[in-house]
């Protein structure tokens, strides 16, 4: 057998591996959605699917490249044509009516392209790894991402890391060809993996930095073809990511803006997490489960005795890609684990070659080496595994699942509940308002079966978290049944309780003039802890009283502005609406 064909052999053999690990548990938390999902939403946005709206490429979003977004909405025009080719749908109304009841199916898709980009990960991973190193270093090393709880848990949402890393690792195979050979035709796949990856998510930018090295300490007789090279490789990287995201450039203004808010939320951080640069999390977390303390320590050795001491161009390369790219993650307020997946397969494949270098220098010979290396690799995949499985049996009875079901058991439909970020997704009325007329009359009879509660969701603010003061009065909510506290939220405002007053406040009042009833603490399943009250001057709950309080105005509003009236107002008045009270909608 030729080694290129050995290689892709391997390469398919722990991609199958890695597909497998990944599909367990891949509906996790479901039919209850804990997870952003971003591309997922968008997608199904930009697709157009009301009976008003139409198909618009543009996402008007740009948090993110759109990429992912286009790529799950190719996954959604998919499902359709399946479901309605085997006869379970008759028309995009009846897909728009799936969507309302119940997202699991359109979840699961988003997760399958996930968990689909974490497989193919894991085999460029493996061929990353052989750029450096022999077969067994590199098949270990794909092994261990292959059960990287880190990389397997990400790859179960509807996210853009995994992506951008499957992206960023075929980019470093093409960059170290480039730099064993400088061809045009390697400068070119260079290029485009490096755009496709910018494309996924900003932070893919950081390949310039292996790219432009690579170009340079590549053998070549002349310096000024070293840089027509990397001149070519960059328009065309430039060239995929316009191609794959054009409204980043079409329509720039929004895109600038965004761009600004996503860096000062980087520069910021989530509040109550405001503790500068993250250069103790990331490191915790390298040794954690992003890699383990012990490949960490093989990735660091790896930079540098072969990197630094030795020299060697493919180390410098990748140990460049990684310090700059952990440097600058390292270097936010904001602090999230999955951000390192990008750098996995590269600090992976540099465990791998040192500890090759390692076996020579100390003439370790090939019986010894295979078994060393499996015991590391079985380790590895032990503790990876272990963590993953603890993981998946910790999204089985989260206190959001808890709480909804026993709102829904013991509070009747009509009942309005008041709560902070983080609580249970209920069925309420802003949620029905939004349903398209053909929706809801298509949906009525599952529709109506299901309990209609009230709702509104006190805002919070990641920056200038004071804004959020306004809006903890309890007087402005006479006519609420319940209000559900979340300690992520309560917690940060309770640290702190000069700087946060009118919450504080907002707390003692609520705990003095409403019953809690219930507590929904967190177990094995974890997730927030929530605090329930009633209020106990209400004998008939909101949807079914005779006469309400109705929307009461900010005290001191029209000298103080602190945002978000509007949308505060607007949700009022859609509780106001749906249960029939129309002067009070039209006062909100």
């Amino acid at each position: 057998m030729s080694p290129r064909r050995r290689d892709v052999l391997f390469a398919t053999g722990v991609a199958c591996v890695a597909l497998a690990l990944r599909l367990r548990g891949l509906g996790w938390g479901l039919p209850e959605i804990y997870e952003e999902a971003t591309p997922l939403r968008m997608a199904w946005q930009m697709g157009g699917w009301g009976p008003n709206a139409s198909f618009d490429p543009n996402p008007h979003f740009f948090h993110y490249p759109s990429l992912l977004f286009d790529l799950h909405l190719a996954a959604q025009a998919l499902q359709y044509w399946f479901l309605k080719s085997f006869g379970t749908l008759e028309s995009t109304l009846d897909f728009r009516v799936m969507y309302a009841l119940d997202r699991t199916p359109f979840f699961l898709v988003g997760r399958w392209v996930t968990a689909a980009f974490g497989a193919a990960g894991v085999a460029a991973g493996y061929f990353l790894a052989r750029r450096v190193t022999g077969v067994v270093p590199a098949l270990a090393a794909a092994l261990v991402l292959a059960t990287n709880p880190l990389h397997l848990r990400e790859s179960r949402t509807v996210g853009v890391d995994v992506p951008l890393a499957f992206f960023a690792t075929w980019a470093l195979v093409e960059i170290l060809r480039v730099l064993q050979s400088p061809t045009r035709a390697a400068s070119l796949r260079a290029g485009l993996a490096l755009g496709l990856a910018v494309s996924c998510k900003y932070t893919g930018a950081f390949l310039v930095v292996p790219l432009a090295l690579a170009h340079f300490l590549a053998p070549a007789p002349e310096s000024g073809r070293r840089a027509a090279s990397l001149l070519l490789a960059l328009l065309v990287a430039a060239a995929a990511f316009a191609a794959t995201s054009p409204f980043v450039l079409l329509d720039a203004k929004s895109a600038w803006h965004d761009l600004a808010e996503e860096r000062e939320h980087m520069r910021l951080g989530h509040f109550g997490d405001e503790s500068g640069p993250s250069f103790g999390f990331v490191a915790e977390r390298l040794a954690g489960d992003a890699l383990g303390a012990p490949i960490a320590l093989l990735a660091l050795a790896a930079v540098v005795q072969l990197a630094l001491m030795e020299r060697r161009r493919s180390a410098i390369v990748l140990a460049a890609f990684c310090l700059v790219f952990v440097a600058v993650i390292g270097s936010w307020s904001m602090k999230a684990d999955r951000y390192l997946l990008p750098a996995t397969a590269a600090l992976l494949a540099l465990a791998a070659a040192f500890l090759e270098w390692a076996y020579e220098k100390t003439g370790t010979v090939a019986s010894a080496r295979s078994l060393i290396t499996a015991a590391l690799v079985v380790a590895a995949a032990a503790d990876g595994l272990r963590g993953d499985a603890a993981h998946r049996a910790s999204r089985a009875d989260d206190t959001r699942t808890r709480a909804k079901a026993w709102i829904e058991s013991h509070t009747p439909t009509g009942a309005f509940l008041l709560a902070e970020h983080s609580g249970p997704d209920l069925f309420d009325a802003v949620e029905y308002a939004s349903l398209d007329p053909d929706v809801r009359e298509r949906g009525f009879p599952k529709i109506e079966k299901r309990s209609l509660y009230g709702e509104l969701v006190l805002p919070l603010y990641q920056v200038a978290p004071e804004r959020s003061g306004p809006f903890y009065n309890l007087a402005l909510y006479e006519d609420c049944d319940m209000v559900l506290t979340s300690g992520p939220v309560s917690s940060r405002y309770l640290r702190d309780p000069k700087r946060f007053r009118e919450q504080c406040n907002f707390y003692d009042e609520l705990g003095a003039r409403f019953e809690r009833v219930q507590v929904f603490a967190p177990g094995p399943g974890g997730g927030p802890t929530l605090t329930l009250y009633f209020n106990p001057r209400h004998a008939k709950p909101f949807g079914f009283r005779d006469t309400l309080a109705g929307p009461a105005p900010f005290s001191g509003s029209s000298t103080r502005v602190f945002g978000d009236e509007a949308t505060y107002y607007s949700q009022w008045g859609l509780n106001y609406e749906i249960f029939g009270f129309h002067e009070e909608a039209l006062r909100a």
